[in-house]
């Protein structure tokens, strides 16, 4: 059981993954050589359950990261597991078999969009018929391979796509193009001027191979 919980935390966490091959990287360029000092040994936390992933992703889609975190509570507090311990309520993500059994006017009532009510019910639906799982992607030749399948569900664009492979099957290659964090951050080290300079942000990222995620 030990042994158990320690793989899944190191997994979690990211702790087996050297980092210096990527700080050597780093500090030969001036704009990011400050990187390895200021944020020593931060790692790409992962999302460990493929469906949560996904369903996250669903959730914050188009609306502003406190509004999202409100809807995923509600989700979680209508339909996760829960256990009590010294008086404090802890929650599981729900199973995608519990939220496949969730209608549109209960996800609604929680104020969840038409669309992003709809969406998560058919990813749900979608576990729970085999259509979908991580062991399904695993088989798949290439990244490229697991972004299609992943896109072929509605509501999974190629940002949620690549945001899964990053956070939960350790793509290294896959970064969330187009996220406005990201987009913020290459302008704010003068690697872009503009946010279409989707050219200039490939050749950025090729000189990264093996850890574009991180």
């Amino acid at each position: 059981m030990l042994e158990s919980v320690r793989d899944y935390i190191t997994g979690w966490l990211d702790l087996g993954r050297d980092l210096s091959p990527f700080y050597t990287l780093l500090k030969k360029d001036r704009r990011l050589a400050y990187l390895p000092a200021e944020y020593k040994g931060l790692r790409l936390v992962g999302i460990a359950d493929l469906f949560e992933a996904l369903a996250w992703s669903i959730i914050g889609q188009q609306i502003n990261l406190r509004f999202a975190y409100t809807l995923k509570r509600r989700l979680v507090e209508a339909y996760g597991e829960r256990l009590i311990y010294e008086g404090e309520t802890y929650y599981l993500f729900p199973s995608f078999d519990q939220l496949a059994g969730a209608t549109v006017p209960a996800l609604r009532a929680m104020q969840f969009s038409e669309s992003k009510a709809r969406y998560l019910i058919g990813l749900s639906e979608a576990f729970a018929g085999g259509e979908l799982s991580r062991a399904i992607l695993d088989v798949l030749p290439d990244c490229e391979s697991r972004r299609a399948a992943l896109m072929r569900l509605k509501g999974i664009g190629i940002w949620t796509a690549n945001y899964c492979l990053m956070k939960t099957l350790r793509e290294p290659s896959c970064i969330p193009h187009g996220d406005t964090g990201l987009l913020t951050a290459l302008a704010n080290h003068s690697i872009i001027k503009e946010r279409s300079e989707t050219a200039k942000i490939e050749r950025f990222f090729k000189k990264y191979p093996g850890g574009r995620a991180i």
